[in-house]
C-alpha cells in the first residue's frame, strides 16, 4: 500500500480474525518511525498481533508483521524456518521499502506455496513485478483493492493492466475474502 494505505490497512488489519493461521507481511509506503508508531496503534485495535519487522524476527503463523519505514523487508530462511531480514539497499521503483522486494523474497523462500498477494490504494507500480515473480514461483492468487475504494488507483491498476490480478475487491469486503481464501483447502 502506498498513497490512503494506513486507512485502507486499518479496514483490512482490524477485521481480520484472531483464528487466521497465515502470517501476514506488509509493505506501506512510508518513512522510518511512522511505520513503528501505525504497527503500535493497530495492534491496539486489531485481533492479530501486529509490529514492525525487525531484523531476525521470525515469521510466525497468525502475525502481522509491517516492514520498516526506510529498509527492505524480505523473507529469508530454510529448514522450515523463516525470518525478517532488512536491508537498506537502494530504493525500488522510487521507495524503500518496496512491495517488489518483499514479493520477490516470498518467491523464492516460499517456492511452490500458497501465498495470497494483495495490492492496496497507491501511486505508481511497486508489487507489479513482484506479483509476477510470485506467480511463477508459488501458487499465488492476487486481490486489488477496487478504483472506487481507492484514495490511488496506481497500484492496484497497474497489477491488473499486466494481467495478474485475479479479483478486484472492495476495501470493505478484502479482510473477508481473505480468511475465506486462508480456510480453502486445496
Amino acid at each position: 500500500a502506498s498513497t490512503g494505505g494506513p486507512v485502507a490497512l486499518e479496514k483490512v488489519c482490524v477485521s481480520l480474525p484472531a483464528s487466521l493461521t497465515q502470517p501476514v507481511l506488509v509493505v506501506q509506503h512510508m518513512p522510518k518511525d511512522f511505520t513503528r508508531i501505525m504497527a503500535g496503534a493497530l495492534d491496539l485495535q486489531a485481533p492479530l498481533t501486529i509490529r514492525e519487522g525487525a531484523e531476525g524476527m521470525l515469521i510466525r503463523t497468525g502475525e502481522i508483521l509491517i516492514a520498516p519505514g526506510g529498509f527492505h523487508m524480505m523473507a529469508a530462511g530454510g529448514g522450515g524456518i523463516n525470518k525478517v531480514s532488512l536491508t537498506t539497499s537502494p530504493p525500488v521503483n522510487g521507495v524503500r521499502p518496496a512491495a517488489d522486494v518483499l514479493f520477490g523474497s516470498v518467491a523464492e523462500t516460499y517456492r511452490g506455496a500458497r501465498i495470497l498477494a494483495v495490492v492496496l490504494t497507491g501511486m505508481g507500480n511497486d508489487g507489479t513485478q513482484g506479483v509476477r515473480m510470485l506467480k511463477l514461483s508459488c501458487d499465488c492468487y492476487c486481490l486489488v483493492q477496487s478504483e472506487k475504494t481507492c484514495v490511488v488507483y496506481g497500484m492496484p491498476k497497474s497489477v491488473y493492466d499486466a494481467g495478474l490480478a485475479d479479483e478486484i475487491v472492495d476495501i470493505d469486503a478484502i479482510a473477508p475474502r481473505i480468511e475465506q481464501l486462508a480456510m480453502e483447502k486445496k
